[in-house]
């Protein structure tokens, strides 16, 4: 039994329809339906499938962390495989050198610009400085 059909199948069996699972999981009826017949290919990426599949078993009273190990192995051969240093690893793409340096640069040019204060801040500032005064000139005004 796939992993649509487990989750199908809890869901008939309580009662329930996709639009009450959406209701308690907060996850649109698009994507569990996508879940339910298992086209992976509507969805935005394994990392939401797999929290997805995890709250979406757990509303249903299933393991949600089951579900996900299940997935993982289905489609971990899937992922191509290469042999570095005599080890097999997953395929990953890694950073470049010259993309982490352009990455640490953006960032760094971000975080300067965060540094300035913000335009509500400074009036925040004005503010505040206009009750001083006016509180330092009612005091010597009296």
């Amino acid at each position: 039994m796939s992993i649509g059909d487990i989750l199908r199948t809890e869901r008939e069996k309580q009662g329930l329809s996709i639009a009450d699972i959406s209701r308690r999981t907060y996850i649109a009826e698009s994507y569990l339906w996508a879940l339910e017949t298992e086209d992976y290919s509507r969805l935005p990426g394994a990392v939401y499938i797999k929290g997805w599949l995890r709250n979406y078993g757990e509303a249903l009273g299933l393991s949600g962390i089951a579900l996900v190990d299940r997935w993982n192995e289905e489609h971990q051969s899937r992922r191509p495989h290469t042999v570095m240093n005599g080890t097999v690893q997953a395929g990953r793409r890694y950073l470049t050198s010259p993309e982490r340096v352009e990455m640490l640069g953006r960032k760094r040019r971000t975080s300067a610009r965060r540094s300035t204060p913000s335009k509500q801040r400074r009036i925040w500032y004005g503010l505040g400085w206009l009750v001083v005064a006016g509180a330092v000139v009612w005091t010597f005004w009296l």
